[in-house]
C-alpha cells in the first residue's frame, strides 16, 4: 500500500505524512487535521506493534477514519473488529 499512497501523493489525490506508529504519542499529536489513518498492527519488516486501542480512541474523539491494514497479523489471530475501527484490510 506504501507505494500506492505515494503515487496517489505524487498526483495531488493525497496528502500523505508517514509517521512511526511504534511512537503512540507522536502519532495521536499528528492526527490533528487528518481525515483518516491506517495503520499496521504489526508493521512489515520492522514487527513494531502499533498501540491500536489508544489510536482509535484519539481518532475517534476527533472524527477520524481508522483503518488497519492486517495482512501481516492475519485478522484471524489479531481480530481487528474488537477495536471498533472503520474498517481494515487484509491484502
Amino acid at each position: 500500500m506504501h507505494i500506492t499512497f505515494v503515487r496517489l501523493e505524487r498526483h495531488k489525490r493525497l496528502n500523505l505524512h508517514l509517521i512511526d506508529d511504534g511512537n503512540t504519542d507522536a502519532t495521536i499529536e499528528a492526527l490533528k487535521g487528518a481525515d483518516a489513518v491506517w495503520m499496521e498492527y504489526i508493521a512489515n519488516p520492522t514487527l513494531v506493534a502499533t498501540n491500536i486501542p489508544a489510536l482509535v480512541n484519539a481518532a475517534e474523539k476527533l472524527n477520524i477514519l481508522t483503518i488497519v491494514d492486517s495482512t501481516f497479523a492475519t485478522p484471524l489471530r489479531q481480530r481487528p473488529l474488537d477495536f471498533a475501527l472503520t474498517s481494515f484490510f487484509n491484502l
